[in-house]
């Protein structure tokens, strides 16, 4: 979603092209689009250096693994994340402790809910507050990880806007 996001954004003034195995590469927002294709088993590694993309968006599909972060960062050194989330084939164990620089945006280790059923101790209100202090603690533990990182700052930026999104639709 926050790939899918970032592409609409930038999609007017973007040079979009296909790469990497019918993936969409687009200039402007430094991203590789690789979801939606429930065909695609695995990341598929440019023979030359990508430079330059931030992003890659792997969501909806059949990957079970990704590659170690060393091999990731030679073959894209400017790599910031992978979002790969809706994809019930991806083995979370494959992601233990070899991610330090690369943040992956996964549903790994997480709850697919992003707020709980209003109950009589906690209202909606209660609920949304609630979900607000647990991303503040996220956004500031990953912003200490990569606070000198300047395309941090823009991911930030739309994952806020993601996140705006996602509560105006809880509480309509």
């Amino acid at each position: 979603m926050l790939l899918l996001t970032l592409c609409l954004l930038g999609a007017t003034n973007a040079h979009s092209f296909t790469c990497l195995d019918e993936c969409e590469c687009n200039t402007q927002d430094r991203s590789i689009d690789c979801t939606n294709n429930f065909r695609r088993k695995e990341l598929h590694l440019p023979d030359i250096p990508m430079i330059g993309y931030a992003i890659i968006g792997l969501s909806n599909t059949d990957v079970k693994s990704l590659p170690p972060e060393d091999v990731l960062l030679e073959h894209f050194p400017d790599l910031l994340a992978i979002h790969i989330k809706s994809v019930p084939a991806f083995n979370c164990k494959t992601l233990k402790n070899k991610y330090r620089t690369i943040t992956i945006l996964s549903d790994c280790n997480h709850d697919p809910k992003w707020f709980s059923k209003p109950t009589k101790d906690c209202d909606s209100l209660c609920q949304v507050k609630s979900f607000f202090l647990r991303a503040f603690r996220l956004i500031k533990m990953k912003y200490k990880d990569m606070i000198k990182s300047v395309p941090f700052l823009e991911l930030l930026h739309n994952m806020l806007v993601e996140m705006g999104h996602k509560v105006a639709s809880f509480v309509t």
